[in-house]
Formats: C-alpha cells, structure tokens, sequence
C-alpha cells in the first residue's frame, strides 16, 4: 500500500453521511460515523423525538480527535420501529447489539435526556464497554420529568402543540429553535407507525400518559454509585423538563456543569459551551 493511500485511510473524516446497516435481530440500524479513525470512540445518543442529526453542532470539532459514532435509538430516525418492550433493558440490550454490530469494543459516551438514562443503564450493564459518560440532561436521576406537553402533542399532533412543547424544551426567547424543533417534531411523526413507536415508549394512549422508564421511573438508591467510569452532568439553569439529580444518586466522582441561560438542549443551545467541556473531559 502506497504512503498516500494509507495515509488517506487514516485521515479524520468531516463529512456527515447516514448509513443503515442491516444484520441486527431488531432490525435497520441507522447511524452516521465520521472522524479519526484511530482515535478513542465517541457514541452519541440522542433523546426522546430526536434523531442523530441533533448532534450535528458538536460532531465536526471533535472529528480531529475521536472515532465519532451517532445512532438512531429504535422507534426514531431511520433505524428500526421494533422498540421490544419499551424498557431500559430492553433499550440497553438493542445497544449493546448495535455497538457489537459497528465493532465498538470501548467509547466514551455522549447522551441527552432519554439517551443518557440509557447510557447510565448500559454502564451498570456493561461497564467494561464504557470509559467515560458526559451526560446531557439526563433523565432519571431526579424526581418525575415534566412531559405534559409531549403528552398533548403525541395525542394529538399539530404544529401549534409541537412549538408548544418545542417552548418548553428551549430558554425563554429562542423562537428561532422553537421553530425549527417544530418542524422536525411534525416530520418525525408524519409516518405513523413511528408515531405508534413514540407513543408505546411514553404508554401514551387515550387516557392519557402513564409513567414509564423514559418519563418518570428513576434509578434506585445507590445504584449508579457503583459506576467507576468519570462521570459529567451537563443541564441547563432553565430546564423544565428534566429536575436536577438527587443528592448522593451520582458517584462523589461525577461532575455538574450548570450552563446559564440554557434550557433542555445544551448541545443545541449552547453547542460551543458543551463541546469545549467534552473535549476537556474526553482528553481526561
């Protein structure tokens, strides 16, 4: 092989294509992989109604130095509708899977929200699979999550609920986020089975919403403080969705970045903020 070839292979890649790689027993997996090729493995996982396009701010920065791995979570993007039984072990099961599908032995995980509950799942599962966990808003680490205006808009989807909830996600003012939120909440539920998905994951129905692991249920006790790998908390000073964690429900060796002015979705709100803290946490 010529120097310039080889040199080629191992070259970071910037460029953000999605693939969708068969093989899994849920079906599709959807997922975008860019970077160093080389370098430690970064896997990002996004919360409830988005899809691996959320990452899009805080992937490019990162390419020079990690192995960058997006997934669809199952009942999003493009990836499988089959979400099992809409458990965390049922989630952290399809992930473990994914990750043996896309030859990822070890990475450091980055996870919003619904996605970081998932993450903190697989570390009790797989803690030799997990050497670092920046989690983002992560649900399941303090009282019920205010998902009233999900609920509303998975009954009944409109573009005037779906901004609705898109204000709550965001801080006060950032109408040009609601708008674009919006727009992709209606696209995600344009197909219909994906919207049954959703709404099997939330056990939204006509009644109402009752609580599920996304939602409300949180980890017991001391649980997460037999995780060994560093842990960083990332929220916002105006999230309304997800409460702040429990006091003693994170090992004394995690950390918490408040980031001010910022509402649910740091790593959009905030993306330069949030990727200066993972690159510091990740060089660690």
């Amino acid at each position: 092989m010529s120097e310039t070839v080889a040199a080629s292979l191992s070259r970071p890649s910037r460029r953000m294509s999605l693939a969708l790689r068969e093989g899994h027993s849920r079906g599709s997996l959807s997922y975008l992989e860019m970077g160093n090729p080389d370098g430690p493995c970064l896997v990002f996982i996004h919360g409830f109604g988005a899809d691996l396009l959320a990452w899009h701010m805080c992937l490019v920065p990162l390419v020079t130095e990690f192995r960058l791995v997006a997934l669809d979570l199952p009942g999003h993007g493009r990836s499988t509708l089959d979400v099992g039984d809409a458990s965390l072990e049922a989630m952290t099961e399809w992930l473990d899977e994914a990750l043996d599908l896309l030859d990822v032995r070890e990475a450091g995980f980055v996870a919003h929200s619904m996605g970081a509950k998932i993450a903190l799942g697989y570390a009790l599962l797989r803690p030799e699979r997990v050497s670092r966990l920046a989690l983002i808003a992560p649900a399941g680490l303090g009282g019920v999550a205010d998902h009233g205006a999900l609920n509303q808009w998975l009954q009944s989807p409109s573009l005037e609920r779906a901004e609705a909830f898109a204000r709550r996600l965001a801080a006060p003012g950032r109408e040009d986020l609601v708008r674009v939120l919006g727009a992709g909440m209606m696209d995600t539920v344009a197909n219909p089975q994906r919207l049954d998905a959703l709404r099997y994951l939330l056990n939204v129905n006509e009644g109402g919403a009752m609580p599920s692991f996304q939602s409300n249920a949180t980890f017991n006790g001391g649980e997460l403080t037999q995780l060994r790998c560093p842990i960083l908390v990332m929220r916002g000073d105006h999230d309304v969705i997800v409460p702040p964690p429990h006091e003693g429900s994170l090992p004394l060796h995690s950390c918490i970045r408040l980031l001010p002015g910022v509402g649910h979705l740091p790593h959009m709100e905030a993306p330069r903020e949030v990727i200066a803290e993972l690159k510091v946490f990740f060089r660690g």
